[in-house]
């Protein structure tokens, strides 16, 4: 997403936004993924004050919490990984195995060098590949082993603030990872849209308790306009359809006015 701000941007909050950069662009490849800068930084300071009071308060049943999250998301895809890891030294070890047979029989005289070479070429080639993919793997198993060092990390950051007043660049950069901005969903009349702050390594994590708060209620002139929001957007593409029939409407009766009101040419007989 990149930040749209114009001169205007003082005045008024939508003037200084995120948007989409898929979307913004021609033709579009996204669907609507738009924020206010003021909105977004409002959410993720609530965020890091929420994470950092809870780890302060509870911080023992913190660590635990995110451990017991990260093992559940991740030993599945450990044990899947150590499997493709196994296999894949096995492999290595057998290219070898095979490698060294085929120099044997060229020896022998049981193999041409013709095809030697090319047998050779396809194995060597088999284990840069696979030595490429154990060192992928072993560098995502010993990182799933050091999930716990980095729940330690964490709490020592936030240990070092007593208090968070506002959002500065230093916090955004300690805290936060990445934040993804979901698309707004106004089939209500009101416009509700998710956004979820990944920190710094601990990722995403869901505190006991924190419930998404409840809408304020509408006055009921607001309740109108929510209620005409979420009839729009329910029929959105009948009524854009219609529009666009009784424009080339009115656009086809404006054409046949001028028409009619052009000036006929005047036609003279010869003598």
């Amino acid at each position: 997403m990149y930040n749209h701000r114009t001169p205007l941007a003082a005045t008024y909050q939508s003037q200084d936004a995120y948007a989409c950069q898929k979307y913004t662009g021609y033709p579009k490849k996204c669907t609507m993924h738009y924020i206010s800068t003021s909105t977004l930084q409002n959410i993720v300071l609530d965020a890091i004050r929420a994470v950092t009071s809870y780890v302060k308060e509870h911080e023992l049943e913190f660590i635990r919490q995110v451990r017991e999250m990260h093992d559940l998301q991740s030993t599945e895809t450990a044990k899947v990984q150590q499997r493709q890891l196994a296999q894949s030294q096995k492999r290595h070890r057998d290219l070898d195995l095979l490698i060294k047979q085929l120099y044997e029989d060229k020896v022998g005289g049981s193999l041409s060098a013709k095809r030697f070479d090319m047998l050779s070429s396809e194995y060597e080639t088999e284990q840069e590949g696979l030595e490429r993919q154990i060192a992928e793997l072993q560098t995502a198993i010993a990182a799933f082993n050091t999930e716990n060092d980095n729940t330690d990390r964490f709490v020592k950051m936030v240990r070092r603030y007593t208090e968070i007043p506002e959002l500065t660049a230093t916090i955004l950069n300690e805290y936060v990872e990445k934040i993804v901005v979901f698309e707004p969903d106004k089939s209500s009349g009101r416009r509700i849209q998710d956004v979820d702050v990944y920190f710094t390594f601990i990722g995403k994590i869901d505190l006991p308790g924190q419930e998404a708060a409840e809408p304020l209620p509408l006055t009921e002139d607001d309740e109108r306009k929510a209620r005409q929001r979420a009839y729009y957007y329910k029929n959105r593409e009948k009524i854009l359809a219609a529009n666009a029939k009784r424009r080339k409407a009115e656009k086809e009766a404006a054409q046949q006015s001028l028409s009619e009101m052009a000036p006929q040419p005047i036609i003279t007989k010869s003598a």
